[in-house]
């Protein structure tokens, strides 16, 4: 991912990581911001802005012992990204896995329009896709935030 300050212009690559601390290195300046290069097939999609993005406050750890690979961190996390042609909403769902030590990006992460998600998020309430613990949740936090 990459990184570019509001102030000065300048740009440099950053692996994923802590993104909230950071700023210019140039000149100090913490109006940043992250920009996912999205290439395809060798085709390049556009440089689309990092609106927010969400990750687990714990990371899930399995630890079978009988299982050569020893334990496995997953960390999923859901970014909202802007379009390069007119700022429309997508989300993006990357993983990363670490296995015996190594910390490698999941392959495949899905890239869904915003009124697709949408479609998706309405039709699994609608089909009991989610237990009722979920959706009461969901919405005692949305009537919150309202």
């Amino acid at each position: 991912m990459d990184i570019k300050c509001n102030d000065c212009g300048e740009r440099w690559y950053e692996v994923f990581g802590a993104l909230n601390d950071k700023k210019c290195d140039s000149c100090g300046s913490k109006k940043l911001t992250w920009i996912l290069s999205a290439n395809y097939q060798k085709r390049q999609l556009g440089e689309w802005k990092v609106k927010n993005w969400v990750e687990l406050k714990h990371i899930e750890v399995w630890d079978d012992k009988e299982d050569p690979r020893g334990s496995v961190e997953f960390d999923p996390k859901i970014f909202c990204l802007l379009s390069p042609e007119d700022n429309y909403r997508y989300y993006w769902f990357p993983y990363w896995i670490k296995i015996k030590g190594k910390r490698r990006y999941g392959q495949f992460s899905p890239i869904v329009p915003e009124d697709e998600f949408i479609q998706l998020m309405t039709d699994a309430i609608d089909k009991n896709v989610f237990s009722s613990k979920v959706q009461r949740k969901l919405l005692k936090h949305l009537l919150k935030k309202s």
